[in-house]
């Protein structure tokens, strides 16, 4: 069986791709992408198991944390793929961007679960810069009220832009074919979906699987929603109540041009420069060197260590967007420290739960050993009786036919005695005595 595993990155299409895929593959025939209920469909629960550290060493966004450990299920990639053959499934697609977190220890214990599988890695890229900022406006979505300067950790980790993180991530990831497919965001690639489609050798049946663009840039007015965010107005657009609250603020106080507060903290961090360089010189080796298949449609690497921001984020450097002061400064710091303070203990539950896990795995694989041992001891000695009561058997048998062998010797023994020719010698046998 074919395995086709789509590990990000975040914020490269992921979320169109998997809708796609989800709309023409989600019955298990030759071709299956699993439903595991996600509402966009995302295969993240299947990365749980192998990324539970990383969530743990995350720093703190406030609920940003909250909702993405809520919003996963942890499912065995094992049993996925069990079910998979048990189907009679030829080709497995998983697409999951939460894989490009994995550590290279965990990546040994994914080569693990994949081994003798024929698997085809497949990562989604965008410039580092756009990488920058659609992660942090997703993150704002979801409720952060951190401007992109001062959320720099938890986005370099999400954006696996440490400048060696990338060539770590393809270099450490099991696949016996590693494919790159650089994406455009500015404008959005259509045609992605069929495009990964036809590297992963699979054909989207009709137009009707190219669903509108998911999960799209909420362009910039991403500001706006920062500072209801910073402002406890809002929780980001993640639910309906949510959106409705923001769509409506946006319509009463309309954004004025003029110069954005604190400019410097929305510029991408000096170092950023440093990694677009590495990636770029990474990706240029590997595809000559043949260590990956590299597809740059839209020439972007040509503009990799451009830092120029997207249109959107340009657009709202611009902008200033009034708004009122319903709450104080208080009441917004207790409530960020409280949601912090949830988020912390969510994530220490968290690590207790995986370490937990991990304690438990070890115990029972010491059981399962263990079972054998004695079901393997067990067999042995019931054999052993088996054997033991053959030669018993056996040794009855020869006694029952000795004995016969000795009734029948004496009977003929009494019946020389009793015979005549036995008396009438018998005056003879006494002079051959003396």
């Amino acid at each position: 069986m074919r395995i086709s595993l789509h590990a990000g990155l975040h914020k490269s299409g992921t979320t169109s791709i998997q809708a796609a895929f989800f709309a023409a593959f989600s019955n298990p025939t030759a071709i299956w992408y699993p439903d595991l209920g996600d509402p966009y469909h995302t295969h993240n629960g299947l990365a749980r198991e192998f990324t539970a550290a990383s969530w743990a060493a995350q720093p703190d966004t406030g609920h940003v944390d909250i909702a993405k450990y809520l919003q996963t299920t942890k499912v065995p990639l094992s049993k996925i793929i069990a079910e998979a053959e048990a189907r009679g499934v030829e080709h497995l697609l998983i697409s999951a961007e939460a894989f490009d977190e994995v550590t290279p220890t965990q990546c040994t214990r994914l080569a693990d679960v994949l081994a003798g599988y024929d698997v085809t890695v497949l990562l989604t890229v965008t410039r580092p810069s756009h990488r920058w900022y659609s992660l942090w406006q997703e993150l704002v979505k979801h409720g952060l009220a951190l401007r992109p300067f001062d959320a720099r950790p938890h986005l370099v980790i999400q954006c696996a832009l440490l400048p060696t993180r990338l060539g770590e991530l393809i270099n450490t990831l099991p696949g016996t074919r590693k494919v790159v497919r650089i994406v455009r965001t500015d404008p959005l690639d259509l045609e992605l979906p069929r495009s990964v489609g036809a590297l992963l050798g699979i054909e989207l049946p009709t137009d009707d699987v190219l669903l509108p663009p998911a999960n799209i840039s909420i362009g910039p007015s991403v500001e706006l929603l920062r500072a209801l965010n910073e402002r406890n107005l809002t929780h980001g657009v993640m639910t309906p109540d949510s959106i409705a609250r923001f769509v409506e603020y946006r319509e009463a106080h309309p954004a004025v041009p003029g110069t954005l507060q604190h400019a410097d903290r929305y510029g991408t961090p000096p170092d950023l420069g440093t990694t677009a360089a590495a990636e770029l010189a990474f990706l240029r080796a590997a595809a000559t060197e043949g260590t990956i298949e590299l597809f740059d449609p839209d020439d972007e690497l040509a503009r990799w260590t451009d830092m120029t921001p997207p249109g959107w984020m340009a657009e709202a450097l611009l902008l200033e967007w009034p708004l009122s002061s319903d709450r104080t400064v208080t009441d917004v710091d207790q409530a960020w420290e409280a949601r912090i303070d949830l988020a912390t203990w969510i994530r220490e539950k968290n690590t207790q739960i995986s370490e937990l896990e991990a304690t438990c795995g070890g115990l029972r694989e010491e059981l399962v050993a263990t079972r054998e041992e004695l079901v393997a001891t067990r067999e042995e000695l019931v054999a052993s009786e088996e054997r033991t009561a053959a030669e018993l058997a056996d040794v009855h048998s020869q006694n029952r036919e000795l004995h016969a062998d000795t009734t029948s010797l004496n009977e003929a023994i009494r019946s020389m005695q009793e015979s005549r020719s036995w008396r009438l010698l018998s005056p003879l046998r006494r002079l051959r005595q003396r």
